[in-house]
């Protein structure tokens, strides 16, 4: 790698996104509750998933996804429910 496409932004995620298993009939994967896509985008932010009313699934965004009282939208096409 060249490095030229480093993750330098305090914003960017490295590491596992903890997603649970292939779902056979939607074909997609829903992340676990501790993952870090898991309502990382605050409601309302502009330019992002939240401007999106829901996922891929038809599930609406946002969702309390890991049940800690924070609403926010996941990372991803998929919303933890």
């Amino acid at each position: 790698s060249d490095g030229s496409c480093s993750l330098a932004d305090a914003t960017d995620f490295v590491g596992s996104p903890q997603l649970g298993p292939l779902d056979p009939t939607s074909f997609y994967h829903v992340p676990l509750a501790t993952s870090p896509a898991v309502d990382a985008i605050p409601t309302g932010s502009f330019g992002t998933g939240c401007s999106l009313a829901a996922d891929m699934a038809g599930v609406l965004r946002p969702q309390d996804g890991n049940s800690d009282g924070s609403i926010g939208c996941d990372i991803g096409a998929a919303e933890r429910i």
